[in-house]
């Protein structure tokens, strides 16, 4: 059998091998199927790397997308931080005008009860210690009653009859309570001898005069 010498450099080294030409040949038959093999191989390699190139794209898709959000999501923030700004500005207006219209609702409250407080100290004094009447002249006038009211007068049974001067004041009762006085009325005109017009001086709050209230002269 021949052989065949077979030089092959190994690190600068030439090594001879000594190959018989069967081996050669059985070698030469192996050499498609490793190509075969090899070619498989770099397919499916081919293929792996085409599966990570789509999930690279989908990735830099995704990342497209988040950087597209954030910059939306940073504008919506500076957006509320505007509005934020606008709705704070306008609070501190509104405040400060409540403020104003406050005190001045204050104030006039604080008048208004000034005002209260001395009508009801005018009309206590008034009904503790009506003014006193002019002196009369004559007889002292009789008792006598409202006969007719007016918004501001009224009319009473006695005149010139009963010795009845402009000028005389009458305490007012009720009927059905003739020692509870419940206004004053002065005389202004004499109608004839047994009627006369007077003005009313004061009444009680939420009190108004009826027919049949009782006159006193003030004595």
């Amino acid at each position: 059998m021949r052989r065949i010498a077979l030089i092959i450099p190994v690190c600068g080294i030439a090594l001879a091998l000594s190959v018989a030409p069967e081996a050669a040949a059985q070698k030469k038959q192996k050499d498609p199927v490793l190509h075969q093999y090899l070619i498989e191989e770099f397919g499916k390699l081919t293929s792996q790397i085409a599966v990570l190139n789509e999930r690279l794209n989908t990735l830099e898709g995704e990342l497209a997308k988040s950087k597209q959000q954030q910059g939306e999501t940073q504008s919506e923030v500076r957006n509320a931080q505007n509005v934020l700004k606008i709705v704070d500005s306008t609070l501190t207006s509104v405040r400060l005008s409540t403020q104003g219209e406050l005190l001045s609702l204050k104030t006039d409250l604080t008048q208004l009860r000034q005002d209260v407080a001395k009508l009801v100290d005018i009309v206590q004094r008034g009904l503790a210690a009506p003014p006193a009447a002019p002196a009369m002249q004559g007889p002292a006038a009789p008792e006598g009653y409202v006969t007719t009211v007016g918004d501001k007068d009224v009319t009473i049974n006695l005149g010139s009859s009963h010795g009845i001067k402009v000028g005389m004041r009458f305490n007012v009762y009720r009927a059905a309570d003739p020692k509870t006085q419940i206004g004053l009325v002065e005389v202004t005109e004499v109608l004839d001898a047994n009627n006369s017009k007077a003005i009313i001086v004061f009444s009680k709050p939420d009190t108004r005069f009826e027919f049949s209230d009782v006159v006193r002269p003030v004595t």
